[in-house]
């Protein structure tokens, strides 16, 4: 499995590893859509820092954006922030394709290490 999930008090890690797709994203996701904390969450954090290569299609992240789009509406915050943190193009490129697809809800930013994506994120979800 090239990712990895890690929950936090208030929001949720993915960490991918090796080669990862938009399917790995995907099926990331869905893992935790599918889980009760999912309603509570605000952020998300994408680390692709450790991940070696990354493979998407425009067609998969407009559906991925759809299906999210969807599943946001059971947020209690109604949508999250989120943080990815990448060096890879591949990586930008598919995050642009998700959210020119106009039907994300949530709000996206693009990083290339921890410590700005952190603190963008405790910026983005204080009460």
């Amino acid at each position: 499995m090239p990712y990895q999930i890690h929950w936090e008090d208030r929001g949720v890690v993915f960490k991918y590893l090796g080669h990862a797709s938009d399917a790995d994203i995907a099926a990331a996701t869905r893992c935790v859509q599918a889980d009760a904390r999912y309603d509570s969450l605000l952020y998300a954090l994408h680390d692709f820092l450790a991940s070696e290569s990354f493979t998407f299609s425009q067609a998969a992240m407009e559906e991925l954006a759809a299906v999210n789009a969807a599943a946001a509406r059971s947020l209690r915050a109604g949508k999250l922030a989120i943080a990815v943190m990448t060096e890879m193009e591949e990586v930008v490129a598919a995050i642009h394709a998700y959210v020119a697809s106009g039907l994300s809800a949530h709000d996206f930013r693009i990083f290339k290490s921890v410590d700005p994506a952190r603190a963008w994120l405790k910026g983005m979800t204080r009460h």
